[in-house]
Order: C-alpha cells, then structure tokens, then sequence
C-alpha cells in the first residue's frame, strides 16, 4: 500500500500538534525510547504526538472494536501488516518535517548495524531534516544492560556509525554521537536495579557518593531537555 494515501490524514492531526520542545527519533531502541520519554517527559518522539499517540499499540484488526466484522477491504485486516506499515511510514515522513533545531537520535548500540539506510529513520525521517531547519543530531546510543560484560559491539566510531555521520553531515547538519548517555544508564537502572551491570556499578561507589549520584541523575535528565 502507498503510504501517500495516508498523507493527507497524517497531515490533518498533525496540524493539531504543538510546537516540539525536544525532538528524538529512534531506531532499533523502541521500548526504550518510548518509556523514557512518556515517563520523564524529557524528549519527544513521534509516538507522544496526536497522530503517535493514537495509532501506537493500536490492534487495526481488533474484531471487538467492530462488533465482531472481519473487513476484507483494501484497507482491511487482509493486508495489515501492509496497512500498518503505509500509515507509520506516512506518519514518520511527517513528523521528520515537522521538528527543527537540536534532535536526539536512539540507536539500539546491540545490533551490529544500529544504523540502517533501510530502516525508517534511515528512508522516511533522515530525507527530510535538512538545514537551516535542523542544526544538529546528537545520536546516543543506547546499550541493553543485559550485556554482562558491558562490551558494545558498535561504538560511535565504528564504520556504521561514520556511515551515519556522513549521511547527516552532507546534510550541512552538525552531528555527534553518545555512548551508553549517563540519562540512559541511570534510567534503565532505576527500572532494572538488579540487573548486573547496575549492581556492578552499585559496588564501585560508597554510600557517600549516592546524593551525588542522585543529583547527576537528574542534572543529566535536565541536560537532555535544554
């Protein structure tokens, strides 16, 4: 399915969409990115606007939702991944022209190619910022604490992530990039406080250190938004 014929929908909810105070993408850190964001309220990202927020985790062929009929339409559950996948591609391609300024990047740091010309951002959302609008990506990529050892396998100079560096900056678009962000640790931390690599961290400070850690939390938190 076309993702256009979708355009003119996407375009009327986004009309309704405040200004974005902090813009983020995300690729490969979905969970991440949209916890994050709704819970501290420190970024934003296409699923915290209307045209996100209302489509997000939404079941398009819920048969409960339409008093048990099965369409079988163009447009129904016979092609929903197709569905699904046009207005989203719409949606991303609209929200990547809407944001300006600084935006933030989630790359998922566990995948051998945290960033894919293919993926969304790479196809529908990267195309789109383009300067004086946007002045700079910060990508910050984000590892899962699962990784005992904590070893990335891509780091910001990685061939991947030069690949990306180069795609934004023939943008005329400033770029950095941000392993493993002290935000990111400390949140995912905080709602995985056993996991091993917090623990670990854990052990290498003393009791005195904690207000100060604390204080950084939330100083890095307040960071991230300004």
């Amino acid at each position: 399915m076309d993702p256009k014929l979708f355009d003119p929908f996407v375009d009327s909810l986004f009309k309704h969409q405040p200004k974005l105070s902090k813009p983020f993408f995300w690729s490969g850190a979905r969970t991440f990115a949209i916890q994050f964001c709704r819970n501290l309220g420190t970024c934003d990202i296409l699923e915290s606007t209307l045209p996100g927020y209302t489509f997000n985790d939404l079941d398009w062929c819920d048969t409960k939702q339409t008093a048990g009929k099965v369409y079988r339409t163009q447009c129904g559950c016979t092609g929903k991944a197709e569905l699904v996948y046009a207005f989203w591609k719409s949606a991303s391609s609209a929200y990547s022209k809407l944001v300006e300024g600084d935006v933030g990047l989630f790359l998922n740091g566990s995948f051998a190619t945290p960033y894919d010309r293919n993926r969304t951002f790479g196809s529908s959302e990267l195309p789109n910022l383009n300067f004086p609008r946007v002045t700079k990506l910060t990508t910050y990529l984000v590892y899962p604490l699962e990784e005992v050892e904590f070893r990335p396998r891509v780091g910001c100079n990685s061939e991947n992530l030069m690949t990306l560096k180069v795609d934004v900056q023939k943008k005329n678009i400033s770029y950095e990039c941000i392993e493993q962000p002290a935000f990111a640790l400390h949140y995912l931390c905080a709602s995985n406080p056993t996991s091993k690599q917090c623990l670990k961290n854990k052990s290498t400070h003393n009791s005195t250190n904690y207000p100060i850690l604390t204080l950084f939390f939330f100083a890095s938190i307040f960071l991230v938004r300004t």
